[in-house]
C-alpha cells in the first residue's frame, strides 16, 4: 500500500518539478514498462527510460539542469519527493558551508546550490563516472566556483566498500581520514551536512571533533549493515540532535535533524 501511495503522490507532484511534456513522458514510460515496474518492485524502468538529461527542475525558488546517469531516478527522491529537506523541516542557510558525503551524480548538491546562491558545496564521491557527471552537471549550471570535489571514500570498510573498490569506476579511489578531510578543507562549521556512504557512516560516531559535532543540520542514510540503526539515532541525541523526522525503508532510515545549543 505504501509503494501505491507513493506512485500516487510522485505523479501528482511531478509537474510541480518538471516541465508538462517531460511529466508526460515519464507517466507514458510508467504505463510502458509497467510489467517490469512489477518484476522489480520499483520505478527504475520507468526513470531509464527517460534517459541522462538534462532536465530543467525546479522547486521553489532553486531551479538546474540536471543530467547524469539514471537522473530522473535522482530527481524524483530528491527534488520531487523532498528526501532531505522535507516541507522545509531542513533549509540552506545564506554563507553557509553543506556537506555531501556520497554525493552520487549530485543530484542532492545542486539542489543546495540552486536553493541559495551565496552557499558552498564540498561534494565526495568514490565513484569516478559519478562525480565526472557531477562536475558536468554543475558547469552546465555555471556554479562550479561554489564547489569543491573529491573523489573518495571516507568512513570504514563495509563489504559494500570491497566489492565496490574491485569494479572499475571505484578502484582508483583511495580513503580519506574524517580529520584529514576537515582539516584540509579548514571546516570549522557545517551548516547542512548531508550522509549517504552505505553504512561506512558507522565510523563517523564518537569522534568529538568530527563531522557530525561540526554541523547545524543534519540528514542522513543509516544503514543497517553497517551497525545498529537504533544506536546511531541514540548517539546523535546524545551530542544534541533533534530528530525532526524520520523515514524507514528497506536496510535502514533517512533521518532529518536539527542541533539544539542549550
Amino acid at each position: 500500500m505504501n509503494n501505491i501511495i507513493k506512485v500516487i503522490l510522485d505523479i501528482k507532484n511531478i509537474f510541480r518539478v518538471v516541465s508538462f511534456f517531460i511529466a508526460l513522458k515519464w507517466i507514458f514510460n510508467l504505463f510502458y514498462c509497467f510489467i517490469d515496474i512489477l518484476k522489480k518492485r520499483n520505478l527504475e524502468p520507468a526513470d531509464i527510460k527517460m534517459g541522462n538529461g538534462p532536465f530543467k527542475v525546479r522547486r521553489g525558488k532553486a531551479i538546474a539542469n540536471l543530467s547524469g546517469h539514471q537522473i530522473f531516478s535522482g530527481i524524483r527522491e530528491i527534488w520531487i519527493r523532498d528526501c532531505y529537506l522535507y516541507r522545509n523541516i531542513l533549509e540552506f542557510n545564506d554563507n553557509g558551508l553543506v556537506v555531501d558525503l556520497g554525493a552520487n551524480i549530485g543530484v542532492f548538491t545542486q539542489l543546495a546550490l540552486a536553493s541559495n546562491d551565496t552557499n558552498r558545496v564540498i561534494a565526495l564521491e568514490p565513484n569516478k563516472m559519478l562525480i565526472n557527471d557531477l562536475v558536468v552537471s554543475v558547469q552546465r549550471n555555471n556554479w562550479q566556483e561554489r564547489l569543491k570535489t573529491f573523489n573518495n571514500f571516507i568512513g570504514k570498510e563495509t563489504e559494500i566498500q570491497k566489492s565496490a573498490s574491485l569494479t572499475e569506476n571505484y578502484h582508483q579511489a583511495k580513503y580519506i581520514d574524517e580529520l584529514d578531510f576537515i582539516e584540509s578543507n579548514k571546516i570549522d562549521t557545517i551548516d547542512f551536512l548531508k550522509i549517504d556512504i552505505e553504512g561506512s557512516e558507522f565510523s563517523l560516531l564518537n569522534k568529538r571533533d568530527g563531522l557530525l559535532a561540526r554541523a547545524n543540520q543534519l540528514a542522513i542514510e543509516i544503514h543497517s549493515n553497517g551497525g545498529n540503526v537504533e544506536l546511531f539515532k541514540n548517539y546523535l541525541k546524545e551530542i544534541n540532535y533533534c530528530i525532526h523526522h524520520q523515514e524507514y525503508h528497506r536496510g535502514g532510515v533517512v533521518v532529518l535533524a536539527r542541533k539544539i545549543y542549550l
